[in-house]
C-alpha cells in the first residue's frame, strides 16, 4: 500500500469555554490514501468540522501529528504551512459566508493565484476561464458577485476557488447540507467527476450518510470526539458493527419500501451529551440499547475486527 497523503496521528483539540472545557477532537487517528475519499459522519457537534479544521491548521491541535505528504503540518512553519495549504484545500458549508461579497467572482478566483504568485494577469484569466468552465459555470459569472448567484452557483464557485491551486486533497465540511435537493445531487456529481479527471483525495464531511454512501471509498463515524467504526463504504453498509453506526443508519430515509422494513428498529435514545462533561466509560452508552456494566466503567478501544474495519465497542 502506497504511504498516506494525509495521516492524522492521535490527535488532540479542546477549547476552554465559560462553562468548562469542550473536548472536541480527543485522541483521533485517521489516513487518507492518495485518489481515495473518506466520508466523516456524526452528529452535529461531534468534532467533524473541528478535525478538519486541524488538517488544514486553522486550529493548530494540542497533541497529536498531523502528517500531509509525510510532513508534519502541526510542527510547519509559515511558508512551509502556504505551501502545504496549496496542496489541500476546503470547501465550506455555506458558500455564501465563505464568498467575500464585496468581490466579484473574478476577484475572488484571483485572490489563491495572486497570493501564490501563479502567473501574470493573462495567464490568471485564462485559469479561472478554465476553472468556471471546470465547474459548470459561464464565463460572464466571473463579472457578478456572490448575491447574484443562486446557492448552487456560489458553491460552484467555492468549488473552483479550491481547485484554483491544482491541490491534491479537497477537505469538504458539509458542503452540500446548505443545498436544495435537486441542486446537492448537481454538486455531488459535479465533486465526483472532479475526482475521477484530476485524481483528487477528499475528506468528505456529512451528517448525512445517504450522501457519504454516493461519494466516500471508506467511512469513519465520530461520535463525541471520537471515531467509533471505520471501514470501507460497502463493508459498513452490509455489516456495521457499532450499534451508533446501526442506529444512525435506521434513521437514514429510503426509497425502497422493502428495504425500509427490513432494517431492524435501532432509534437513538435520548440526546447527546454535553460535550464538556462527556459519560464515564463509553461515550455512547447513555444512549445504547446494548449497555452493560462494563460500558459504564471502561472505555472501548477502537481495534480491527476483519480487514480494514475497526470498531470501538465492548460487543461489536
Amino acid at each position: 500500500m502506497t504511504a498516506p497523503l494525509l495521516e492524522i496521528r492521535r490527535a488532540v483539540r479542546h477549547f476552554d469555554t465559560p462553562a468548562g472545557r469542550v473536548r472536541a477532537v480527543d485522541d483521533v487517528s485517521l489516513s487518507i490514501q492518495p485518489g481515495e475519499t473518506l466520508g466523516l459522519v456524526g452528529e452535529s457537534g461531534c468534532g467533524k468540522s473541528t478535525l478538519a479544521r486541524l488538517a488544514m491548521k486553522l486550529v493548530p491541535p494540542q497533541s497529536g501529528a498531523i502528517l500531509f505528504e509525510g510532513d508534519d503540518v502541526a510542527t510547519a512553519n509559515r511558508a512551509t504551512l502556504a505551501r502545504y495549504r496549496a496542496r489541500m484545500q476546503m470547501v465550506f458549508q455555506d458558500p455564501l459566508s465563505a464568498l467575500n461579497p464585496r468581490e466579484s467572482i473574478f476577484r475572488i478566483l484571483e485572490q489563491p493565484l495572486l497570493v501564490h504568485r501563479r502567473g501574470d494577469r493573462a495567464a490568471r484569466q485564462a485559469r479561472i476561464a478554465q476553472l468556471l468552465q471546470q465547474v459548470g459555470l459561464r464565463p460572464e459569472v466571473a463579472l457578478r458577485y456572490p448575491h447574484e448567484l443562486s446557492g448552487g452557483q456560489r458553491q460552484r464557485v467555492g468549488i473552483a476557488r479550491a481547485l484554483a491551486l491544482e491541490p491534491r486533497l479537497l477537505l469538504c465540511d458539509e458542503a452540500v447540507s446548505a443545498l436544495d435537493v435537486s441542486v446537492r445531487a448537481q454538486v455531488l456529481n459535479l465533486l465526483l467527476r472532479l475526482r475521477a479527471e484530476l485524481g483528487l483525495a477528499a475528506l468528505f464531511i456529512s451528517h448525512d450518510l445517504a450522501v457519504v454512501r454516493h461519494v466516500a471509498d471508506r467511512v469513519a463515524v465520530m461520535y463525541l470526539g471520537q471515531v467509533v467504526e471505520e471501514a470501507p463504504r460497502d463493508a459498513l453498509w452490509q455489516q456495521p458493527r457499532h450499534p451508533y453506526t446501526r442506529a444512525l443508519m435506521a434513521a437514514t430515509p429510503v426509497a425502497d419500501p422493502a428495504e425500509a422494513r427490513a432494517r431492524p428498529p435501532l432509534p437513538l435514545q435520548g440526546e447527546l451529551p454535553d460535550p464538556i462533561d462527556p459519560p464515564a466509560g463509553c461515550r455512547f452508552h447513555p444512549r445504547c440499547p446494548m449497555a452493560e456494566p462494563r460500558c459504564r466503567v471502561e472505555a472501548p478501544v477502537l481495534r480491527a475486527i476483519a480487514a480494514g474495519h475497526a470498531v470501538a465497542c465492548h460487543r461489536p
